[in-house]
């Protein structure tokens, strides 16, 4: 798309618009490139009419919020033709008489204004944040905002991109969740750089200094691939932009939740607890994932909007312990971590192709394109990092650490009973390898689920006819194998039974299965019925 961005850039200049190119990074193949600036209404005419002449698509413009004025070249939208966004549905123009017109009725509702800067602050790295992109996070939470999506997702919710207190909170949880990642990162050995006695301090330092050249923002749309964006920073350096999906976060939390329910239906099971009943369920969760392929689709008329479904509680539950399995929070943050991971992982690592110092690709992709071996790479230490990160930040008093060497010494097999302070430290260690177990059984859930929403929505996109996307998707799916595999020689090997825990079991890869099995009927039976709609 580099004679699109080219051609935008030379229209911008001829008009005197001053702007900042926000490029995708190479690791993120499906996030859109941004040219973000300020120009007067009086010339936005002019503007609109010159890209319509140069570009090799139409234009798609909508009003997201009082400040941004957002224009998209999309392949669906003709050639010489601009589609412009209102109240009243979308209105279609081809000549500067009808733009002009629409133009000033999109305008007329108030003048496009700029506000104060407001940003998510920083938990944990505030001294270091960079507040210019801090602020430009928030911006880019209206440009890529779809109001319809916002509609469907929160119909009683007010209009959210009107808002900038409300657009702050909404990204304070996943800044939160970037600080933690950071945290994480800093703690281990890889941040305090080479050297036999590297310290805590030197890791920290790093990841302060990471902290200042990254943010993280909400895109609220059905957009369901996760991306990064890169801006030049005042001093001479790059600054990282992380895009959460909102879409692919909330979908991944729905397969989570009832991945325990697809697990009962593995052969060797056994009966399904309490009586469940599977088919039931199985039927639920078709529905919801119905109701959220049907929410992405776009508007055709001013016509009722369907909300999502969702089988997950988007409350906590009065019964439900924090942190516990019964926590949906505790799921939707999970899969958050995860995606934001999966974007920061080639940032710490100081880059995202092959040959960047600190870079070890698996050596079971050798042969296989470089992509996809980075591919591979981001996501085994997207997981890794996404377990670390709900141990530390499963503390109620700070970030917390497990003691492993109390673990090892406690739980080891044929240890005999013991009494006082040993009986303490036992339990403490019981505490601590449940907490392991449960964060890495979390992690291993939210996975999957992200290479079942890849399969689900890359499907629905064939249907749809984006092949683009669909390709996208499916190279995504297409590297679940081999992380699955890795995924159980960790589970099987790095935390060996003489510790006296075990975080695998033997039906485990049939349970995997069976989660295959259920997406492959998604896929044949539930996307068609959605496309042919």
């Amino acid at each position: 798309m580099n004679h699109e961005k080219d051609a935008a850039e030379a229209v911008l200049r001829a008009f005197g618009v001053t702007y900042v190119h926000l490029r995708p990074e190479s690791s993120s193949p499906g996030a859109e490139g941004v040219l973000t600036g300020a120009a007067e209404e009086s010339g936005l005419l002019q503007v609109l009419l010159a890209l319509l002449h140069d570009l090799r698509h139409g234009l798609f413009v909508c009003r997201n919020g009082p400040e941004e004025l957002v224009i998209r070249s999309t392949d669906t939208v003709g050639q010489g033709r601009i589609v412009l966004r209102t109240g009243d549905g979308d209105i279609e123009v081809r000549d500067a008489e009808g733009l002009g017109g629409a133009l000033r009725a999109m305008l007329w509702v108030g003048p496009v204004r700029r506000a104060a800067p407001s940003y998510a602050a920083s938990t944990m790295f505030a001294e270091t944040q960079n507040r210019e992109l801090a602020a430009e996070a928030v911006r880019l939470m209206r440009v890529f905002a779809d109001p319809d999506y916002l509609r469907r997702a929160d119909p009683g919710g007010g209009d959210l991109l009107s808002d900038p207190r409300r657009l702050v909170e909404r990204n304070s949880l996943p800044r939160h969740l970037l600080d933690l990642l950071l945290l994480t990162h800093a703690m281990s050995p890889a941040a305090a750089g080479p050297g036999p006695r590297a310290t805590h301090h030197a890791g920290m330092a790093t990841a302060a200094e990471i902290a200042s050249k990254v943010e993280v923002f909400v895109a609220p749309s059905a957009a369901v691939e996760s991306g990064t964006l890169s801006r030049p920073l005042p001093d001479g350096g790059t600054g990282f932009l992380i895009a959460l999906p909102a879409m692919a976060s909330e979908v991944m939390a729905n397969l989570a939740w009832v991945l325990p329910t697809l697990f009962a239906l593995a052969p060797g099971a056994g009966f399904p607890p309490d009586g469940q009943d599977l088919s039931g369920a199985w039927d639920a969760l078709d529905d919801s994932l119905a109701s959220y392929l049907a929410s992405r689709r776009p508007r055709r008329s001013t016509a009722p909007l369907r909300a999502p479904r969702p089988v997950i509680p988007m409350t906590m539950p009065g019964t439900a312990t924090p942190n516990g399995a019964d926590d949906p929070s505790a799921v939707f943050e999970a899969s958050s971590l995860f995606l934001i991971a999966r974007e920061l992982v080639p940032i710490l690592d100081g880059g995202s192709r092959a040959g960047v110092p600190g870079i070890r690709l698996p050596l079971s992709t050798a042969g296989l394109p470089e992509e996809t071996r980075l591919g591979v790479w981001a996501d085994r230490e997207a997981y890794a990092l996404t377990i670390s990160a709900l141990i530390v930040g499963s503390g109620e008093q700070g970030p917390y650490v497990p003691d492993f060497d109390n673990i090892k010494r406690s739980l080891r097999p044929g240890r005999l009973p013991s009494f006082g302070r040993s009986a303490r430290l036992r339990e403490r260690a019981r505490h601590d390898a449940d907490l392991l177990l449960r964060c890495m059984n979390r992690a291993t859930e939210v996975l999957l689920s992200y290479y079942a929403v890849a399969d689900v929505f890359g499907a629905a996109a064939r249907a749809d006819g984006q092949s683009l996307l669909a390709r996208r998707l499916e190279a995504v799916a297409a590297r679940r194998e081999r992380v699955c595999a890795h995924v159980l020689r960790t589970k099987r090997e790095h935390l060996p039974g003489a510790w006296g825990i075990q975080t695998w079991h033997e039906q485990e890869e049939a349970q995997w299965r069976a989660v295959q099995e259920y997406v492959r009927h998604v896929q044949l039976d539930v996307v068609p019925l959605i496309a042919a709609a």
